[in-house]
């Protein structure tokens, strides 16, 4: 019987942890996982951010080759500048590593490389003539070939420019500047690479951001859209401009001082059948649009000619002389427009053009399977 007393006794001493103590427990452990979570992500940030720095000194190993290789196949090398866009343009480049999900490399006619690119955490860049590459994780500042270099301004690339322009208070000639605003069909020579240049007309102008549009084709013979890209027998409108697009980011990735960007396609509103628009192309944007990705150029819209024609007249609205320019009125081609048209009586895309219009230069609505030229729209920061 004192045997089991002093078993109970001894039972009762014994006690589990208050309350106190375990929270001082899991404040403990919490102040622990404070201190080592920053530090173990900050581990594998450093060991991804050196991963993707291994992979972009293969991909420019990668671009040397592709140029030895052309100078073996051919003396004279590549004739021209030549831009691989991450992820998916990059026929020819053979490399290890993780693929970028975004940005562009140009490997330049005189062996020279440059390369913006990044995962979506990490941009690597490197301009012609640096002799490495840098790694940040300022994605904002992450797509041009240029050396990462996309604040190139209007003032950067202007060549010449006529000195007809205004602001809302007097004539200046610095309109290229922030706060000054230029006269639409003011007349630009921006010089696009470092060994390329072309004259822009201005097509709108807020005063910090300015749309010009080339002053001549840079492509003739193009469909809208044909039947190969729209991946059916029946051409139709439904999807965009795919094969115009494709076309003019293709002759437009060596414009290696142009900012690359991403915008919104959408059918703008034609004052005729404005509710027409066309599926998505690449992505769905949050606004409802289509994303076109990684780009310098886009195509006019119907709403950047007709502000600058005669509104009254919205069968045929002519087009002021800078935005017919080199269009003649004996059947030399005129260029596309971004904006679908339809009706239960037609498909069609818009133009400008003389087709249909009696020898006048004007807005017109052609058939999409139609070839005509493009005409690229930059758009640059003051």
């Amino acid at each position: 019987m004192k045997t089991i007393l002093e078993r109970g006794k001894r039972m009762k001493k014994k006690k589990g942890f208050t309350l106190i103590e375990l929270l001082a427990v899991i404040v403990i452990l919490a102040i622990i996982a404070l201190i080592a979570v920053p530090i173990v992500m900050n581990i594998i940030s450093k060991a991804n951010k050196s991963a993707f720095k291994d992979s972009a000194y293969g991909i420019l190993k990668a671009g040397e080759s592709y140029y030895t290789s052309e100078l073996l196949e051919d003396a004279e090398g590549i004739t021209e500048d030549v831009t691989f866009t991450f992820p998916n343009n990059i026929e020819g480049l053979e490399f290890q590593g993780s693929k970028p999900t975004g940005g562009t490399m140009t490997v330049r006619k005189d062996g020279k490389i440059s390369m913006a690119i990044h995962n979506g955490k990490h941009c690597v860049t490197k301009g012609f003539e640096d002799e490495d590459i840098q790694i940040s994780d300022d994605l904002t500042n992450c797509g041009s070939s240029n050396g990462g270099n996309v604040n190139n301004t209007l003032a950067d690339l202007v060549v010449n420019a006529e000195t007809s322009v205004s602001t809302s208070t007097s004539a200046s000639p610095l309109c290229i500047n922030k706060g000054y605003v230029c006269e639409a069909g003011t007349l630009f020579t921006i010089k696009v690479n470092e060994s390329q240049t072309y004259n822009f007309y201005v097509l709108n102008d807020n005063g910090n951001k300015v749309d010009l549009i080339m002053d001549r084709n840079l492509v003739d013979d193009v469909e809208w859209i044909n039947a190969e890209d729209y991946g059916n027998s029946t051409v139709k409108n439904d999807k965009g401009p795919l094969t115009a697009l494709k076309v003019l980011k293709e002759r437009t990735s060596g414009w290696t001082n142009i900012p690359i960007y991403t915008y919104t396609l959408e059918n703008d509103a034609d004052r005729v059948n404005g509710s027409n628009t066309y599926n998505p192309i690449t992505a769905t944007s949050t606004s409802g649009g289509n994303l076109v990705e990684n780009v310098r150029a886009r195509l006019p819209k119907f709403g950047d000619i007709i502000v600058h024609t005669d509104n009254n007249d919205i069968s045929y609205p002519d087009v002021p002389v800078w935005l017919k320019n080199d269009i003649e009125t004996n059947g030399e081609q005129g260029y596309w427009l971004s904006t679908v048209y339809s009706s239960e009586f037609e498909i069609s895309a818009w133009t400008v053009s003389n087709q249909y219009s009696y020898g006048q230069v004007a807005l017109v609505r052609v058939s999409p399977s139609m070839s005509l030229g493009l005409r690229p729209v930059i758009t640059l920061s003051k």
